[in-house]
């Protein structure tokens, strides 16, 4: 027939379990985009080639994307209170001095 002579295509990225790809989740690890599997290094990954999670990050990369995000969130936190401090509303942000007539008394604004 017509497909006698047709000859399937390479497949378009490494097989699971493979060097390059020792498990679904390592997919996105190029881009950065994956997750690293938490067992991996400790008590070993039961789910090998099926895990959904990065066996191509090293045993630090979970801390230390932990650690980043703790920073953004802290930075972001610090952020978002200097803006709270700005615009009056808190009780502890700065009353303007009240303005002396020429006697000296304070004016009421």
């Amino acid at each position: 027939g017509l497909l006698a002579g047709c000859v399937p295509s390479p497949p378009r990225a490494p097989a699971p379990g493979c060097a390059e790809l020792p498990s679904i989740g390592s997919a996105g690890h190029a881009e950065g985009t994956c997750k690293p599997c938490a067992f991996l290094y400790t008590k070993g990954c039961d789910n090998g080639a099926t895990c959904q999670f990065c066996h191509l990050c090293d045993s630090e990369e979970k801390k230390r994307r932990r650690r980043e995000k703790l920073l953004q969130r802290r930075a972001l936190k610090a952020e978002a209170a200097k803006a709270d401090a700005g615009c009056g509303d808190s009780p502890d942000a700065e009353r303007p001095a009240a303005v002396l007539d020429e006697e000296g008394n304070a004016d009421s604004p």
